[in-house]
């Protein structure tokens, strides 16, 4: 299967050699997750995620206004503190395909993603997820 989740973290946000994205099951419905399982624990307090960018259209295709079907639009981001689960993301109306999210750093030993709609399609796109201690410069 070409879009898993190991595609999130290849480096790569664009089909280059491989396709670096993941699409989630079209017939399991929302909501749907991924999650990233850490070496150890790390601090964590800033989270970038790369969604559908609908690389595949012209420019000239996309009407005005246009958002990717693929893009979330409601979505929890949460960490694994230790042996307990802290939300720290929650984001509802979501049209963007670049979003980033500061909050105070927390020793991480997991992250969530879990996808509870998108923008009119039946499956999530998901190119890439960064994590910071603190916002890149």
């Amino acid at each position: 299967y070409p879009f898993g989740p190991g595609n999130t973290v290849s480096g790569v946000n664009r089909p280059e050699k491989w396709t670096n994205l993941w699409i989630s099951d079209p017939a399991a419905g929302f909501p749907q997750w991924l999650e990233w399982e850490l070496a150890r624990p790390v601090l964590i307090g800033h989270l970038q995620f790369f969604f559908e960018a609908a690389l595949d259209l012209e420019y000239k295709q996309c009407p005005p206004f246009f958002v990717p079907a693929g893009i979330p639009s409601r979505y929890r981001v949460s960490i694994l503190e230790g042996s307990r689960w802290k939300r720290v993301v929650e984001v509802k109306g979501n049209a963007e395909y670049l979003r980033r999210h500061d909050f105070s750093p927390r020793p991480a030993r997991k992250v969530r993603l879990e996808i509870l709609e998108v923008n009119g399609g039946r499956s999530a796109v998901v190119t890439e997820v960064r994590g910071y201690r603190r916002p890149p410069v």
